[in-house]
């Protein structure tokens, strides 16, 4: 078996989102798409719970939406809603990368306060291994991968949510989506991060006959940028 063929789509957010994506850098704000990510406290707030609260949180929560598939977008494919991709048991396992440890903790709020609303995000089990709310709940990269891999076992769908922590270095063999959002200007930290992706995952069965059967879990990959700009630049790169 060969590395896994990468599938590269670039939307546009919601028309909302877009609106204030402008909005922002028109006031001069640099990394525009991070501060629409943004929780309303990067720090733990134990008492008001403001770090599991976007700023956006409406316009978020549409780009969600969109990606779901429960909310039309004309911009956005709502892949997780996509008959191809679902034939293909493709986005079994995602990771998302976010621009604070802080917006991990958001956006698992987030989807668990709609999962009743969603289509497809309610299938998925949320791993947040960069959040700030419960830093401790996986302490080691063997953590997730353990977990990761019982969700498999058990047919569930996982997305991890995730801010820099095991972009690098590391393999979880079951990840087959990135949904990138946050800035970045380095060509080497998308680079890396987008390769966390190009791994073999190969299960073994045993035949009738009792051969082995190998298996290819993820023949295709996805990446999913919402600045597609910076996809294009980033691979010319």
């Amino acid at each position: 078996f060969g590395f896994p063929q990468m599938v590269r789509f670039a939307f546009v957010p919601s028309k909302s989102a877009l609106a204030i994506l402008e909005s922002l850098k028109s006031g001069g704000t640099t990394y525009a798409f991070s501060a629409l990510l943004k929780p309303q406290s990067i720090s733990k707030d134990p008492v008001n719970s403001l770090h599991k609260k976007f700023v956006y949180e409406q316009e978020v929560l549409e780009l969600f939406e969109a990606i779901d598939g429960s909310k039309d977008d004309e911009g956005l494919l709502s892949f997780l809603d996509y008959d191809k991709i679902k034939d293909g048991k493709m986005c079994q396992h995602i990771v998302c990368v976010l621009p604070y440890c802080a917006s991990c903790d958001a956006l698992e709020a987030l989807i668990e306060n709609n999962r009743d609303e969603f289509k497809n995000l309610k299938d998925y089990e949320i791993i947040n291994i960069s959040g700030v709310d419960s830093p401790n709940e996986y302490r080691s990269v063997q953590a997730v991968k353990a977990t990761i891999k019982q969700c498999a076992a058990e047919g569930k769908k996982t997305i991890t949510l995730t801010v820099n922590r095991m972009l690098t270095g590391s393999t979880v063999e079951e990840w087959d989506t990135m949904i990138f959002l946050k800035d970045t200007a380095s060509p080497q930290e998308y680079d890396q991060a987008i390769f966390r992706l190009q791994n073999q995952y190969i299960r073994e069965y045993v035949g009738s006959d009792g051969d082995i059967i190998k298996f290819n879990m993820k023949p295709q990959t996805l990446l999913v940028d919402f600045d597609p700009h910076r996809m294009f630049v980033m691979q010319e790169q």
